[in-house]
């Protein structure tokens, strides 16, 4: 079942779409990388989580969606972080009893930004993730690069790369899996940086579905 729904964040109303399917075993909160919103990618993966008996949280972290966080004058790390920890909020007010983070792109970096100061977070799953802001979106922009605080999250994390992304370069990934306590890499050949090889997003899908039938 999907259902739209509103919560407040310290920065005003936060939207996103509830894909319950009728447990509260667990919950993933499905974070959209920059410039994009909940309703492309995010929907996919939301969906494909249902398909595995997981229900999933898709929210907009800016007015790129419907959220309230103004774009312009918003965008950031630190104020996305604040916007996933409302949600982390709304979940536990609904009873879900395990949350678990997916972060695209930049989603990935706001995403492990957030772990940082939430311990009781199960796991988390980046699609080719940054690792640190270098657009410099906010003036505490190195208080989360992750080369230098990844050894602090403890999670279990699965990280996954495309060869051929030329958005994002896999060798960041490479580079930085082994300052993580509990992080697996797992290189795509011939991807992008969607994780696709020619329109084909299935092996990502696969990775992503294994990762979350662990117990």
């Amino acid at each position: 079942m999907e259902e739209k729904v509103f919560f407040n964040g310290e920065l005003g109303k936060v939207c996103g779409v509830l894909h319950s399917i009728g447990n509260k075993d667990e919950i993933v909160i499905v974070v959209h990388g920059f410039s994009t919103n909940k309703e492309i990618g995010a929907k996919i993966h939301s969906e494909r989580l249902n398909e595995i008996g997981i229900n999933a949280l898709r929210i907009d972290l800016d007015n790129q969606g419907e959220s309230d966080l103004d774009f312009k004058t918003g965008a950031g790390v630190s104020n996305y972080v604040k916007q996933v920890e409302a949600s982390i909020e709304f979940v536990k007010s609904r009873g879900f009893k395990e949350i678990s983070l997916l972060g695209t792109s930049f989603g990935g970096l706001v995403v492990l930004a957030t772990a940082l100061n939430h311990p009781e977070i199960k796991r988390l799953f980046l699609r080719a993730p940054v690792f640190e802001d270098r657009r410099n979106l906010d003036k505490t922009a190195k208080k989360y690069s992750m080369f230098e605080h990844a050894h602090k999250i403890k999670q279990p994390i699965m990280i996954i790369q495309g060869d051929k992304d030329k958005e994002v370069n896999c060798k960041n990934a490479q580079k930085i899996v082994g300052l993580f306590p509990n992080a697996e890499l797992k290189i795509i050949k011939g991807a992008d940086h969607k994780l696709g090889v020619k329109g084909d997003y299935s092996e990502g899908a696969g990775i992503m579905r294994e990762f979350f039938l662990k117990k």
